[in-house]
């Protein structure tokens, strides 16, 4: 395991190589750096900071140091590693916030915490009600073939001019963390974009997982990678669910906060 840019790894049945690289040689994205591991004897976890923000604003410049992220590492039949989150910190997050899920943008079919939308060329968004400074969102998304986008929106404000974004790509086998600030003096506002390879598979079931603790946001997909990222601009708002030019559903929609 070493940093360069990013925290990467090397693969090899011996210490003497050859030192072989996986297809997704990272752990996290760029916001996750300098990542040492540890055992137990039993599990390997790896302890890396998240930058803080020069300014503590989402234009600052990235600094050396920030707040410790801990991601589980899992060994994986052909030797590859995944990332998880720690059962510890999973399950700090046991007081469930109740949500309301309200269709705002396009056409909406919503069953308890099943939400469905077709968006084939268009974008629609559903709100799931506001949320306090330190949550956990986990929902199942099921995409159809073809689908441009979708995802979770943290942070929103009511006509999702603010936002922060968790967002799959199919077409790009990634997973992205953006944030768009649109103030009416100008049509596009900052975006800052993190990026994490994924195998994303249409008509398949997908576990999303985004831990929010003030400025500091996680998502772990599948239990396979991790995209840490940070949001100082927007510190209040609603968490809801997206499609971008295709169709999702969203599963076991739920919120949860540490109580």
């Amino acid at each position: 395991v070493y940093s360069r840019n990013t925290t990467q790894y090397r693969m090899s049945r011996s210490l003497s190589g050859p030192w072989l690289a996986p297809p997704n040689e990272t752990f996290d994205g760029g916001f996750w750096y300098a990542g040492k591991t540890a055992s137990d004897g039993k599990r390997r976890l790896a302890f890396a900071w998240n930058p803080t923000r020069a300014g503590e604003t989402d234009a600052g410049t990235a600094e050396w140091g920030g707040h410790l992220v801990v991601h589980e590492l899992v060994q994986q039949a052909d030797g590859r590693l995944a990332v998880k989150v720690p059962r510890e910190v999973d399950a700090l997050f046991r007081e469930i916030i109740p949500i309301s899920p309200l269709g705002v943008v396009g056409e909406w079919e919503i069953s308890g915490e099943i939400l469905s939308s077709v968006a084939t060329d268009s974008f629609a968004w559903c709100n799931l009600g506001e949320t306090p400074n330190t949550f956990r969102l986990k929902t199942t998304v099921r995409w159809e073939e073809g689908t441009r986008g979708c995802g979770v929106v943290l942070r929103a404000d009511e006509d999702l001019q603010n936002y922060y974004q968790i967002r799959l790509e199919p077409h790009r086998q990634r997973v992205v963390f953006d944030s768009r600030a649109r103030p009416s003096a100008q049509p596009f506002g900052p975006l800052h974009l993190l990026e994490q390879p994924v195998e994303l598979r249409a008509g398949e079931d997908l576990e999303l997982k985004v831990l929010v603790e003030d400025s500091v946001i996680v998502a772990y997909v599948n239990d396979k990678v991790a995209l840490s990222a940070r949001g100082y601009d927007h510190k209040t708002g609603a968490a809801g669910a997206f499609v971008s030019e295709g169709s999702a559903t969203f599963m076991g929609t739920e919120l949860e906060r540490i109580p």
